[in-house]
Formats: C-alpha cells, sequence, structure tokens
C-alpha cells in the first residue's frame, strides 16, 4: 500500500503511528497479539488497545480459535473505511446546515401573569436549570416558608410592600415547584443577598437567621440545589436550561420576558454561566464572611444536626 494512503489516515483521521505499525504488519499475514507486539516493538499492556481500535474501525479482522488478527484486501478494507467516515461526516453537515437554517424561536413577554403561567413548563422538559438573580425571589423560595414571616422579611427588606393575594400565589408557586426545577445551579448578586438576609436579622433576630440558614442548606441537599454569591451582576433574571434560555427584565413599571430556543445561544450561555459560577463565592463562605454568623454551622454539620 503506498506510504502516501498511511499518512492520510494519520492526518485526516483517529489513527496514530502505533495503528500503523500495526496494520504493515499485518498486511503480511495473520498474527497473535503477542507476535505483533514483537514486531511492532509495543508492549503488551498497549496493543490490545490499539488492536481492538482497528477492528472496531474494520480495517483488520480478528479469528478466533485461535485468536489471530489479519488484515487480508487492507486495500478494499480502507476504500470501506474511507466512505464510512466521509458518510458521516456528511451526516453531520447535513445536521448542522439543518440547524443553521432554523429559525431561531423567539418570544416576547409583557404581560407578567401570562408569563408566570407559563414558567414551569418552559422547565419541565429539562434536566437541570441555571439562575442568576438580583431580586428576593431566589432567598423566598427557602425562608421563611410560612406566609406571616414572608411578609414580615419583606416589610423589613421594602417597608412601603403591601401585601396582595396575587403576591402570595407568586410564593406558593415557588414552594409547590421546588421539586420540579432539577439540578438547579442559582447565583445571587451579592448585595441582592446581604440586604435580604440583613432583613431577615432585622425581623426576627439572629438566632432566627442561623435555623433559617440551616434549612437553606438542608433544602439544597434534598432538592440538589447550589447557591452562590458574586459581586457585580447585571441588573436582570435570567434562566438557563439544556434547551432554551429565559431572561426577564424590570424597566422602570413594565415587565419583559425573553425565552430563546437556539443551541448555538444556549450553549453560550451555559459557557458564560459556569464561569461566573466557578468565580463565585460559595453561600457557606459568604455567610462567614458578609454576615459574620461565629455561631453558624457548616452546612454539611447543619445538615446532620437537624437530622439527629
Amino acid at each position: 500500500m503506498n506510504e502516501r494512503v498511511f499518512d492520510l489516515l494519520k492526518a485526516d483521521f483517529d489513527l496514530k503511528d502505533q495503528h500503523v505499525q500495526i496494520l504493515k504488519v499485518l498486511m503480511h499475514g495473520n498474527f497473535a497479539a503477542e507476535d505483533v507486539a514483537q514486531k511492532t516493538n509495543l508492549p503488551m499492556g498497549r496493543i490490545y488497545g490499539y488492536l481492538n481500535d482497528l477492528v472496531s474501525w474494520q480495517l483488520i479482522e480478528k479469528r478466533f480459535h485461535p485468536s489471530m488478527y489479519s488484515a487480508e484486501n487492507l486495500d478494499q478494507r480502507v476504500t470501506d473505511f474511507l466512505d464510512r467516515q466521509y458518510q458521516l461526516l456528511n451526516r453531520k453537515r447535513e445536521s448542522l446546515l439543518e440547524e443553521l437554517s432554523l429559525p431561531e424561536k423567539v418570544e416576547i413577554f409583557t404581560n407578567v401573569d401570562e408569563f408566570k403561567d407559563k414558567f414551569y413548563g418552559f422547565l419541565k422538559d429539562s434536566t437541570f436549570s441555571y439562575y442568576v438573580d438580583v431580586g428576593t425571589a431566589v432567598p423566598l423560595i427557602f425562608l421563611p416558608r410560612k406566609e406571616v414571616e414572608a411578609v414580615r422579611v419583606i416589610r423589613a427588606f421594602y417597608p412601603n410592600y403591601h401585601y396582595t393575594e396575587a403576591r402570595h400565589r407568586n410564593r406558593e408557586r415557588f414552594w409547590k415547584n421546588l421539586d420540579r426545577l432539577p439540578n438547579e445551579k442559582h447565583i445571587i448578586t451579592m448585595d441582592c443577598a446581604t440586604n435580604y438576609f440583613n432583613a431577615v436579622r432585622r425581623a426576627f433576630g439572629e438566632a432566627y437567621l442561623i435555623n433559617r440558614l440551616q434549612d437553606i442548606f438542608r433544602y439544597m441537599k434534598q432538592y440538589n440545589i447550589e447557591l452562590r454569591v458574586k459581586v457585580g451582576l447585571v441588573a436582570n433574571r435570567s434562566v438557563i436550561t439544556d434547551k432554551r434560555f429565559i431572561s426577564l427584565f424590570y424597566l422602570e413599571d413594565q415587565f419583559i420576558a425573553l425565552k430563546v430556543e437556539s443551541k448555538a445561544l444556549v450553549n453560550a450561555y451555559m459557557s458564560v454561566f459556569e464561569n461566573v459560577f466557578e468565580s463565585s463565592i460559595s453561600l457557606d463562605d459568604f455567610v462567614r464572611q458578609e454576615l459574620k454568623l461565629p455561631a453558624f454551622e457548616s452546612g454539611q454539620k447543619a445538615v446532620a444536626s437537624r437530622q439527629r
């Protein structure tokens, strides 16, 4: 076989020098793995891996009783291999072109009630959810659970807050759907987290705050949620799943939500989120460093102590 063919297999496909060495040996007969290792000076611990690669690519044949390897009709085997690879590339190309030709699925909501009615439906078919939040909604998912306590904390946060049935239903909807939001990762802006937890402390005292923080860690473990804190997030709320990206904006008195279903955009947002998430501080570190609660137990200890 022409040496340039071997160069092509190495340059454009997954073949390594060791694969080519083995092919050159098997071109001249049937050999056991031990014989191939001896003729190529490749270690026995690696030879089976290379042989299995070549068998899976159908460039060589394995025969049994006794176990022997052969590259009989190698020219035809290489031709068939190239045909299969080019067919695979064409299928990938067609799939990519189809993806690129699809119009972006963009939906805009300006009615907050309509959006909230549909929000959990956007998430139910997802395998994970990433959240970036600058408001108080995410902490309210976890604490406090009683409505009278929630209102008291919000009034410590927003003194002019007025209770309404609609706001109560929104919180009930959050709490009821906790188990429908899988594998969540949350990032909360530092100012929001600091102000909110300090509002809890003002409303109920430090002992209550510590108990509620321990509840947070318990909920995080129960629902497979990770929550981190970051300085300087942009003022919006965003949700990223494996299928769509959702962003919410409050511009003065106007509400706007944008839902995008685009594989390329979702992947880009996921990459950005993961980078920001990695550079954020854990909730445990935030509690110790920013809230300065020396009596607070670490997350794992808190979970253990609550279970005893």
